[in-house]
């Protein structure tokens, strides 16, 4: 009997470690295409990607810090990525303001917003799944136990 619940225990940490897994790639691939949203930058002054403009846009350092601030976000629990989405809405509208001074198509504009949107979408639902994988292996190990 006690074979069957080590059994049933390393099954549960095998599919909470797949789980976790498949949302580190979804995170990582989150990243990346934000990461390519923003790829075009350039000294101190992020670039319009549509023209090299450096004359507006957001300055590259705070970008970075909102990098950082999402990757160390998606560690943590859905509670902290939806104040995360919060908080990345006022700098995509001044992104946007940053592209209609800059000349860009408003397709492109909602191409990128949707883009980057999609991302955050993607990070809480990644901080979702590893937080069910979490509980679903303590449950596991409590069950061995």
């Amino acid at each position: 009997m006690p074979h069957t619940y080590l059994s049933t225990a390393s099954t549960a940490a095998a599919a909470a470690a797949a789980a976790a897994a498949a949302a580190a790639r979804t995170a990582a691939a989150a990243t990346a295409a934000e990461a390519r949203v923003q790829q075009n930058k350039s000294g101190s002054v992020a670039e319009c990607p549509w023209k090299g403009s450096r004359r507006c846009c957001t300055p590259l350092g705070q970008q970075q810090q909102q990098q950082q601030q999402q990757q160390q976000q998606q560690q943590q629990q859905q509670q902290q990525q939806q104040q995360q989405q919060q908080q990345q809405l006022p700098q995509q509208q001044r992104d946007n303001s940053c592209w209609q001074r800059c000349g860009m198509p408003m397709e492109r504009q909602q191409t990128l917003l949707h883009a980057s949107g999609a991302a955050a979408t993607a990070a809480a639902a990644a901080a979702a799944t590893a937080a069910a994988a979490a509980a679903a292996a303590a449950a596991a190990a409590a069950a061995a136990a």
